[in-house]
């Protein structure tokens, strides 16, 4: 049994070590409301695992294009939050996380037109990968955008559960071997 414990010391060690990334996705199109002169905010739900998306933005259309494009330089703030979910933990990114964002500024939702510069958001940073509309995620279509979010892992409450478990082993197998 000896030889045993430092492996069962080890297996309890790597269930308390930080969980790997998780992916979630997700087909709601991303709500957008104004907030403001050259402001607005977003959510979108239906992430597998459950959770919100919920941020804002804000810019110009100085090409009077009719769309607000990160690429063109419109956009002078973005914030991004997901929480609530099962599979990915809370995240936040901000504007220096941004690699492309593109808004009609038709009043309709995210993602329901692929006019000039396709629709989308996607930025990363600090772990988290963030993308969703037709423009930064491929194969989506309008009516149905497609999102992705990949970050560490939510922290799963039954997690300290196991080296309990394994410490119970422990002194069950000490026990049985001082009774012999």
């Amino acid at each position: 049994m000896r030889r045993f414990v430092p492996l069962l010391a080890l297996a309890g060690l790597l269930s308390m070590a930080p969980a790997q990334a998780a992916v979630t996705t997700t087909a709601d199109l991303v709500a957008v409301a104004p907030a403001g002169v050259g402001s607005w905010t977003y959510s979108v739900g239906g992430w597998l695992g459950g959770g919100v998306v919920t941020g804002s933005f804000a810019g110009t259309d100085t090409d009077a294009d009719g769309q607000l494009s990160w690429f063109d330089g419109e956009v002078t703030a973005f914030t991004m939050a997901y929480s609530g979910g099962s599979i990915v933990a809370p995240v936040a990114l901000g504007f220096g996380d941004l690699f492309g964002f593109v808004y009609d500024l038709d009043g309709g939702p995210l993602g329901d037109g692929l006019a000039l510069d396709v629709e989308g958001i996607g930025a990363t940073g600090g772990g988290v990968f963030f993308a969703i509309g037709p423009g930064p995620v491929g194969l989506c279509g309008t009516g149905a955008v497609c999102g992705s979010i990949d970050g560490p892992a939510a922290a799963i409450p039954a997690a300290p559960a196991l080296p309990l478990a394994l410490a119970g082993l422990i002194a069950l197998a000490a026990t049985r071997r001082r009774t012999r």
